[in-house]
């Protein structure tokens, strides 16, 4: 079962802090462990890092400046219901 992190919020910083940031952070991310990102932007240049480092990723906007970026080992198979699931409950007011 995976565990979804606590959010790492870079919405505040300039760039490449967030860059920065979130690669730090996944050298820490356990096999079956989930990093959700809280984002202004859409992080485009992270995406290609992501893909060559073996991490699945899913992006989506929330907002017109909120984006969530939900990032997990490519080896821990496909894990987009689990982070749908995690949007679906955070829109719920």
């Amino acid at each position: 079962m995976p565990t979804l992190l606590a959010p790492l919020d870079v919405s505040d910083l300039a760039p490449p802090e967030p860059l920065e940031r979130i690669l730090v952070t996944l050298r820490n991310l356990g096999p079956d462990e989930v990093l959700k990102v809280h984002h202004r932007r859409e992080p485009r240049p992270l995406f290609p890092l992501l893909l060559e480092n073996g991490f699945h990723y899913l992006c989506r906007q929330q907002g017109e400046a909120a984006f969530r970026i939900y990032i997990w080992h490519a080896d821990s198979g496909d894990l987009t219901a689990f982070c749908l699931a995690d949007l679906r409950a955070e829109a719920i007011p």
